[in-house]
């Protein structure tokens, strides 16, 4: 196959799928935005505006923790 028949066969199969992925819902964009805010409050070490986003009962792991964490973890 040729190159330019590659590429012509790339667009055509990847095109419509990028064009339709950013079509976003209004709830969509919304939580996007919130993950945006709360990724630039830990970035910037805005403890107090970060921890306003987890829930009382929070509990996460992550690859890097040896055990789950809670809010009261997270905040130390």
């Amino acid at each position: 196959m040729s190159r330019l028949m590659i590429v012509g066969l790339s667009l055509v199969v990847f095109l419509p799928l990028e064009a339709r992925a950013q079509q976003w819902s209004a709830e969509q964009q919304e939580v996007w935005q919130h993950v945006e805010t709360y990724w630039h409050m830990f970035a910037t070490e805005d403890v107090e505006g970060f921890l306003s986003y987890l829930h009382e009962d929070f509990s996460g792991w992550t690859h890097t923790n040896a055990l789950p964490r809670d809010k009261e973890d997270m905040a130390r």
